[in-house]
């Protein structure tokens, strides 16, 4: 290490033992930089191990899916845990698509409109909240669901 040239660009007032400092700082930060970058690579390598890993997982997963489902099969228990079958309603996000589509549905029935606009209360602030609550209950109620089916796995060590 001590063989590395450091380069200070203005000397003036610097003795030697700052000169030695300024040496030693700079070392300890290019080999901490360069201890970073490495560790950078390996993070971006594990997670495209781990990308790969995952995709590996769910063709396995497709494979699996369709025979549990025609034979009924809810869990499969292997000797060191079990994988189960799960399936469930997922509600499609409410992005500027869906709540296009939302809004577009309450609007075109009148009597979706007629209600918000003659619904009463005793101020604005609370005719807004009354008609705040309606329309979510409307995208509650009307948003569409999607069905979702996986393995989850739960395996001991």
């Amino acid at each position: 290490m001590e063989n590395q040239q450091l380069a200070i660009i203005q000397q003036e007032e610097l003795n030697e033992q700052d000169i030695n400092l300024l040496r030693s700082g700079a070392l300890a930060i290019k080999d901490k930089d360069t201890e970073i970058n490495d560790i950078k690579k390996n993070i971006s390598i594990l997670r495209n191990d781990v990308k790969n890993l995952e995709t590996q997982r769910k063709v396995a997963e497709n494979a699996l899916i369709p025979i549990m489902n025609k034979g009924a099969i809810d869990e499969l228990n292997i000797s060191t845990g079990k994988i189960k079958y799960i399936e469930r309603e997922k509600k499609t996000p409410l992005n500027k698509k869906n709540l296009n589509n939302l809004l577009e549905s309450f609007f075109m029935n009148e009597d979706n409109l007629n209600l918000l606009i003659n619904m009463e209360g005793m101020n604005n602030i609370e005719i807004a909240r009354k008609r705040t609550k309606y329309l979510l209950e409307f995208f509650d109620n009307n948003s569409g669901k999607k069905k979702i089916v996986l393995l989850k796995s739960e395996f001991t060590s």
